[in-house]
């Protein structure tokens, strides 16, 4: 999360997840307030492991 604060620094409007899912949704929340407080968007790769697992 500390890339965050650098990517908005420089000027970055919104940040991303890639390619990944994260899994943790406590995790998720604080990315979300962290960029709240930062003022960029948060661009979410739309999966869950649970139902795609070997898909």
């Amino acid at each position: 999360m500390a890339e965050m604060a650098v990517c908005a620094s420089a000027g970055a409007k919104a940040v991303g997840t890639g390619k990944h899912w994260i899994a943790d949704s406590g995790v998720m929340a604080r990315v979300l307030a962290y960029a709240r407080d930062l003022d960029i968007a948060v661009i979410s790769h739309a999966e869950d492991g649970g139902l795609t697992a070997g898909a």
